[in-house]
């Protein structure tokens, strides 16, 4: 399915604010450091070892604390990426005219926007295997297209199109800096009927 080219640049973009760090392996301090570390072994032991130590922390950190969105689901169906979701109202009127068996007889919005369905699985929160989900929580903001400046509303209305996000925040120390936001585009509504 095409999805309009001002939908796609509202979409959430993902940032690194990480600082590029370099080494200069020709200089003359560099080479000088390397020809100590060469003739004693025990502080290339004790290099190595914090090398180690540091790569095994990272690994277990990435393993045991988790800050990821769950599965976002629209009308029973999962949507293919979780941080980017398109409820196309016309579509779903679609299907449920085919699976009922009812194609030309007119559905009320009201019933089709009833049977939608949009069910948030959340996110998933973990510090060393001790579950954070109480430490959650949730925003949600609007805006008609992207030429509009996203305000904060109650939730998800599926009657009002244009852009959604969700915005998944934490109080604990651990990802008090963290962020997750999901966009869901909301499209195809009729607004007259």
């Amino acid at each position: 399915m095409a999805v309009d080219g001002r939908y796609e640049q509202a979409r959430a973009q993902k940032t690194n604010s990480r600082a590029e760090v370099g080494v200069n392996f020709n200089s003359k301090k560099t080479k000088k450091y390397a020809k100590k570390v060469t003739k004693s072994p025990l502080l290339l032991v004790v290099i190595i070892t914090a090398i180690i130590g540091i790569l095994g922390g990272f690994f277990i950190t990435k393993a045991l604390c988790k800050f990821e969105m769950n599965d976002y689901y629209v009308g029973g169906v999962v949507s293919v990426e979780k941080d980017y979701v398109i409820v196309d109202v016309t579509e779903h009127k679609a299907r449920l005219e085919e699976s009922a068996g009812v194609a030309g007889l007119d559905l009320t919005m009201d019933q089709i926007y009833t049977t939608l369905g949009l069910d948030d699985k959340g996110v998933k929160i973990t510090f060393f295997g001790m579950d954070l989900s109480e430490t959650i929580t949730t925003k949600y903001y609007y805006r008609e297209d992207i030429s509009f400046e996203a305000t904060e509303c109650a939730g998800i209305d599926v009657k009002i199109p244009g852009v959604y996000y969700v915005e998944y925040s934490s109080s604990h120390f651990a990802y008090k800096n963290v962020t997750l936001i999901r966009t869901i585009i909301v499209m195809g509504v009729e607004v007259d009927g």
